[in-house]
């Protein structure tokens, strides 16, 4: 028994030996691995110092990467190495760009921009970018209007060229037509100008022959006119103390003053209705026959006085007076005279010329209508031709005639002037027959005279 407990005590001395002696190898070996670790924390440390220094561990923005990389479950510098890499390819285009090279083509990109950092250089250049694209927008809808202005302008002058097209071909047809027309009317004319000046020489000829007849006539009818002046001479001498010759002053006289009305400025004479008196009639008052004298100018002497009739009784008429000379007034028994009226007889006039009744200075063939109507009126008879009954010759103006027309002038002209020489032909004839006549002439200022005018 003695020596079965001695054997078991030098088994435990020797398991505890062993044990012991594993113990001491284990602590070398721990110590050893223990240093080897202490040894490699010292790197590591000093390797995470280059990452990243004990102070910055406790900032925010550390602790906010931190976050975000486990996050993503990287680590902290995978993550930094991913996101520089995404922020170099969005800055530069490459995701292998150093901080440095990036950062280098940044300030470089800035530098233009005047700007401090990337961001604001950027936002401008995004509203620079913005507003170009707005100009852009805006230019490219004007020049979309400008294009459809162009396609419709293209269509406008599309449709005006085939207008064209086709007007100028129309205008060629017609100027075709136009063509053959002138073509046949320059035929005619020639045609017809040959017949025309065919038949001028045969005017011509009949010209001469209508002249020398119209020549003999009026040879013919010259004697006539000078057969017939001597007619009218002899049956104005036949006639005696019933025509009016300009030199017999007696036979202007019409009538007397009777009485006078100093108060109300009138006369009475002794012509009444019975005697042809009418209302409105003029006279010029003479103190007798021998005061009524032709003057050196031809016109007669202004009377004393001129009266204008406002009363017309049987026998008698009361006339005021219009026109009155001082130192010589009215009297009883003064002679009265208008060579229109007469108590016993109806005088014939032919009136012919132009006259100035209005005084505005123009003589025209009208106002001679005026001379008409007066006598008309005062119970004259008046005539177109000068016959043996004509008692007075009534001629105002010569007519004008103008210098005559070219051949090229417009017929209106022509017939105007044609017109002209006429009545100042006509008017040469009638002062002509009246002077060879013997017949009274009267121009307007001696009839207006002799009528108290």
């Amino acid at each position: 028994m003695a020596s079965r407990g001695g054997s078991g005590v030098v088994v435990l001395s020797v398991v505890l030996g062993i044990l012991a002696l594993a113990g001491f190898v284990l602590s070398i070996v721990f110590y050893g691995q223990a240093t080897s670790a202490r040894e490699q924390l010292d790197a590591y440390k000093r390797d995470a110092q280059g990452f990243i220094r004990d102070g910055e561990r406790n900032s925010d923005q550390f602790r906010e990467m931190l976050l975000e990389a486990n996050g993503s479950n990287s680590s902290l510098a995978g993550f930094l190495t991913g996101q520089f890499r995404e922020l170099s390819s969005k800055v530069s285009g490459v995701d292998r760009e150093t901080p440095k090279s990036l950062t280098s083509k940044i300030n470089a990109a800035l530098e233009p921009l005047g700007k401090g950092n990337l961001l604001q250089g950027v936002q401008e250049l995004g509203g620079q970018v913005l507003k170009l694209q707005q100009d852009l927008k805006e230019s490219d809808a004007v020049r979309q209007n400008a294009v459809d202005s162009l396609s419709v302008a293209q269509d406008r002058v599309k449709a005006l060229d085939e207008s064209h097209q086709e007007t100028v071909k129309t205008l060629g047809t017609t100027i075709d037509t136009y063509k053959g027309q002138v073509d046949t009317y320059r035929t005619d004319l020639t045609k017809s100008a040959e017949d025309m000046r065919g038949a001028v020489d045969k005017i011509k000829r009949d010209a001469g022959d209508e002249t020398s007849r119209l020549n003999d006539r009026i040879s013919r009818m010259t004697d006539e006119l000078l057969v017939a002046q001597g007619k009218i001479r002899s049956l104005q001498a036949a006639r005696g103390k019933d025509s009016l010759k300009p030199g017999d002053e007696a036979t202007l006289v019409d009538g007397e003053v009777v009485a006078l009305v100093d108060a109300d400025n009138t006369v009475f004479i002794n012509r009444g209705k019975n005697q042809r008196m009418v209302l409105g009639m003029s006279f010029e008052v003479y103190t007798d026959a021998p005061a009524i004298k032709l003057q050196a100018d031809g016109g007669y002497a202004r009377g004393k006085s001129s009266i204008e009739v406002i009363r017309v009784d049987d026998n008698s008429s009361t006339a005021r007076i219009v026109r009155s000379t001082r130192g010589n007034p009215i009297a009883r028994g003064d002679v009265i005279v208008n060579p229109v009226y007469d108590p016993s007889k109806k005088y014939t006039f032919q009136v012919y010329g132009n006259f100035d009744t209005d005084g505005d200075g123009r003589v025209t063939p009208a106002e001679g209508e005026d001379i008409r109507a007066m006598v008309a009126g005062w119970g004259g008879k008046l005539t177109e031709s000068l016959t043996g009954d004509v008692d007075f010759v009534v001629l105002g103006e010569r007519p004008v005639v103008p210098p005559a027309p070219p051949s090229d002038a417009a017929v209106e002209f022509v017939d105007r002037f044609i017109r002209d020489r006429r009545a100042a032909e006509q008017y040469d004839r009638l002062l002509e027959q009246a002077s060879s006549t013997s017949i009274p002439l009267l121009n307007q200022n001696r009839l207006m005279t002799l009528i108290g005018r």
